[in-house]
Formats: structure tokens, sequence, C-alpha cells
């Protein structure tokens, strides 16, 4: 697809927008069943598969097109990118994502204080325990874990403690209950 965006774009722009007017149309029916938030996979915006430059000129479009369906049908928008580097200024422009779901920092961020404080004021972020991570963890470097992530992000709210993608399905759900308790414990809003 990528080589065919530099090729043909053309016809490649043209398939993206029918997929994109499929995509606002499942959005809309899911939204009319009843949803009140509707989350978009924008995997490919991260230095891992294209350059932000590349991604803006062309998803960005799309997706700001889907989020702003979703807005203007009564629900609210969410992202989940769980690559590597991925492009959040750029998603938040055009998104306005109420939540981000995420795995690893965006590159123009080193610590999860910095990204606090750059976009803890325009979306809330979800995640950022490593799924990967938890199937050698020990019950105690997993509460170590959250209780730095909580550290870092909640204050001031903004923060849904939660992996940052799919919970590993080799594991029990011991871990997802510890990481349940440990929001729920160390974790109170006001506390910190």
């Amino acid at each position: 697809m990528f080589y065919d965006m530099i090729k043909c774009p053309d016809k490649m722009n043209q398939a993206l927008h029918n997929i994109t007017e499929t995509l606002k149309e499942f959005s809309i029916a899911l939204i009319e069943a009843g949803c009140c938030a509707i989350m978009f996979d924008t995997l490919y915006s991260s230095k891992t598969i294209l350059s932000p430059k590349m991604w803006d000129k062309v998803e960005g479009p799309l997706v700001e097109d889907l989020a702003k369906t979703v807005r203007e049908h009564g629900a609210e928008v969410m992202v989940h990118n769980c690559g590597d580097g991925i492009y959040l200024k750029e998603q938040i422009a055009r998104m306005h994502p109420i939540a981000f779901s995420l795995d690893h920092l965006p590159p123009d961020c080193k610590t999860l204080e910095e990204m606090k404080a750059t976009y803890g004021d325009q979306t809330t972020f979800i995640g950022l325990i490593e799924p990967g991570w938890l199937l050698a963890a020990t019950e105690d470097q997993v509460k170590e874990e959250c209780h730095k992530q909580i550290d870092a992000l909640a204050k001031d709210g903004g923060f849904i403690l939660a992996t940052g993608c799919e919970y590993p399905s080799a594991l029990n759900f011991d871990l997802a209950k510890l990481i349940v308790n440990e929001a729920k414990t160390y974790g109170k809003y006001g506390d910190k």
C-alpha cells in the first residue's frame, strides 16, 4: 500500500476515501446502537512505520474526518496506538481524542513526566504497562511499575492505568487483577 501511495496516489486516495466512508457508516451504526465513544487504531502513525509528514498527508485527513463524524453524532473519540515513537502531537491535532491508549512514549518526550507536562492537558492517557514485560514480571515488579506510572501521570487526573496493548493471552488474570487493585488503592485521585 505504501509503495502504491507513491506510485499511483490518485487510485490509492480514492480507495482510502471509500474505506473511510465505510468506517464512518460503521461508526455511526455503533453510536446509534449505544456506544458513547469510538476508538480508532492509528498504528501507521509511529516512527517504525511512516514518517510524521507522510502519515499526516496520507492518513491524517482521513482520521480527522472520521473523528469529526463521530463527534457530530454525539460520541467521543479515543485513539489506540501501541507503536514505538507514536506521533502524539499530530494525532491530537487531527482527532482531538478525549483519551489516548499507548504503549511507548512519543519521540518528543523522554519521560512520562515530560509527556504529562506536554500533552496532559489535551487528552487522557491510557496504558503504558508493556504487555510483553508482564510475561516475565513478578507481582512486586508489577506493583512497582504501577506506582511509577501513577506517580508520573495521575496528578490532576487524565490517566487510566492499563496495559499499553492487549493483555497477554498466555497469562491468567492475576496480574490484571493486581493492576486494577493498585489503581484502586495506590492510584486514587486526590491522593497524589
